[in-house]
């Protein structure tokens, strides 16, 4: 009697999901904290004594170096890959949003909020981690990059409202020191422990069955 022998069933979730998901986190911090700024502009304004003009020069100063930082980022993630980028990049933002906690002069929020938060964005926004993801995906490419991609809306929609009673109880220092210091330590963690370079999976999956099965 012949008995057809099944080849065992391969259980485990494809790791490109993994990757979707540290992408939706880094998005959503990332992405929370940039629009943070309207939320402390008027207390800022209040206790420094600054001028609009003065403080809107800043995010001025910090859309421009970072539409120039995403370019070095992409050069940067060719060459190295997202790991280091994504942690140089992590360390200049963090730094940046920390440090606005102890401004007491222009210059000072000019060189960590317009420079310093400015190149941490660059490796740290939506097209770094879209190219991340899409290495991961063939068949599902553009659900896994869409999903990825709304940790930015996401990142608004729940930290700006966090941050604003965060303001109102504690003050714009606590808070920017609060979300500087989470972003270090949680896209340190997925950098350490989740993101990897490229997709090796053996195994067929949802995002690599068909081609895996023709090979």
């Amino acid at each position: 009697m012949n008995v057809s022998k099944r080849p065992p069933l391969k259980v485990g979730l494809f790791y490109g999901w993994y990757i979707l998901a540290a992408s939706f986190i880094i998005l959503f911090f990332t992405s929370g904290a940039r629009y943070s700024f309207g939320v402390a502009f008027k207390p800022m304004i209040e206790e420094l004594g600054w001028s609009r003009g003065a403080i809107s020069f800043a995010f001025f100063l910090n859309m421009t170096l970072f539409a120039f930082s995403l370019i070095a980022a992409g050069k940067l993630y060719d060459r190295y890959g997202a790991r280091w980028v994504i942690v140089i990049a992590t360390v200049f933002l963090s730094a940046g949003f920390a440090l606005i906690s102890l401004i007491n002069s222009l210059w000072q929020f000019y060189i960590v909020y317009g420079v310093f938060a400015a190149l941490g964005l660059g490796g740290t926004s939506i097209p770094l981690l879209a190219a991340l993801t899409s290495k991961w995906f063939t068949k599902w490419r553009g659900l896994a990059i869409s999903l990825a991609l709304a940790g930015n809306c996401m990142g608004q929609f729940v930290l700006i409202p966090v941050f604003t009673f965060s303001t109102l109880g504690y003050g714009w220092r606590i808070s920017y020191l609060f979300i500087g210091l989470m972003m270090l330590f949680v896209n340190m963690a997925l950098v350490l422990f989740v993101i990897k370079e490229s997709s090796n999976h053996p195994n067929p999956s949802p995002a690599h069955g068909k081609e895996d099965k023709e090979k």
